[in-house]
């Protein structure tokens, strides 16, 4: 596993680190679509005994993006999406914007749209309190989100793939979960993965204040709404993020994904993003895929090297700035226990 972590034992004892800091931490490493090492350590409530296992799920918060983009891709393979299409054409019966409505949708899942980083919260609860389908809700968002211009600078947007989110369901004409279902979870063998923050015995997500680490129970102010799902609202067990993270290192199942689709996904626009991933290189050139995730009560952080076949992952049970930097830093000594200096990262987005 390179000359510095050679063993789950040496793993170990970088997550057993973090723990000083945080209630329950996680880490896997990949080679070749294959788990070469995973390990957790810590508490799944802050205050209690109760220690987390490997088999339990955490919250990846936007993580989830390119899983959406997933789907997507899936969806352009079977003909029932055209990426270079405009959202009016995607979105038809939807008022928007002209800009937008001849916005591709490639251009969406590279946040090149120009579309606002989130909607205000109140949209929320105004959406919810209807009681609509999910479906409606989403559609009705969509429209809210495309009927401005667009911004004139584009950046990294939530609602953009809430749009997305709309967009899927109305390719499919389910909702976007049991689209993530069919084309994510289920062809790939995901068993522990859904939605929303997860249920116990699972960890329990934690916020940070002055007394320490508060635990926040599943419940309504547990995770983001719903609606918000396409843009950051899976949970699963590390093992299933690797079955994932196995398919954008191309070592997924024969014919899930093809080889020049996969290789569009992972091509960056102008912002630096790519389809649900941020970019970068290292700096002998390799391409480097990159998220980071968080509710404000879970954090996660991926890297993949695709062309190399590497693939590292940390994940809390717990948020705060401070607990973010370590994360980060723990990632790179990972990273680099791969003779990857940290230092040799290009600027990387999320």
């Amino acid at each position: 596993m390179g000359s510095s972590m050679d063993t789950a034992d040496d793993l170990s004892q970088r997550l057993e680190a973090l723990t000083r800091v945080a209630p329950g931490v996680g880490a896997m490493v990949l080679r070749e679509g294959q788990v070469i090492a995973r390990t957790v350590a810590g508490v799944r409530i802050a205050g209690r005994p109760d220690l987390v296992r490997l088999g339990d799920a955490w919250h990846i918060g936007s993580c989830t993006k390119a899983m959406t983009a997933t789907v997507l891709a899936r969806l352009q393979a079977q003909g029932r999406v055209d990426l270079g299409a405009g959202l009016g054409e995607a979105l038809p019966g939807v008022p928007m914007h002209p800009a937008l409505a001849h916005m591709p949708l490639r251009a969406v899942l590279r946040h090149e749209a120009g579309i606002r980083r989130d909607p205000h919260w109140s949209v929320f609860a105004r959406l919810r309190a209807t009681r609509a389908p999910i479906i409606e809700q989403r559609r009705h968002l969509a429209a809210l989100a495309l009927a401005d211009r667009p911004l004139a600078k584009a950046g990294y947007s939530n609602l953009g793939y809430i749009v997305l989110g709309a967009v899927i369901e109305a390719a499919m004409g389910m909702p976007w979960e049991r689209a993530l279902e069919r084309e994510v979870f289920a062809p790939l063998g995901m068993l522990g993965a859904g939605f929303g923050a997860p249920l116990f015995p699972a960890p329990v997500g934690h916020s940070a204040g002055r007394s320490g680490w508060h635990p926040k129970p599943p419940g309504p102010w547990s995770d983001n709404p719903r609606l918000y799902g396409p843009a950051g609202r899976v949970h699963l067990p590390l093992a299933d993020w690797a079955r994932f993270s196995a398919v954008h290192l191309g070592a997924g199942p024969v014919g899930y994904l093809a080889a020049p689709l996969l290789r569009e996904m992972h091509r960056a626009g102008r912002t630096g993003y790519a389809a649900g991933w941020g970019t970068g290189t290292l700096r002998d050139g390799t391409p480097l895929l990159r998220h980071t995730g968080t509710n404000t009560m879970w954090f996660a952080d991926i890297r993949l090297l695709p062309t190399k076949g590497i693939g590292v992952a940390v994940v809390c049970n717990a948020f705060s700035p401070a607990l973010r930097e370590r994360v980060l830093g723990v990632t790179d000594e990972m990273v680099s226990a791969f003779q990857i200096a940290p230092d040799a990262l290009a600027h990387t987005r999320h």
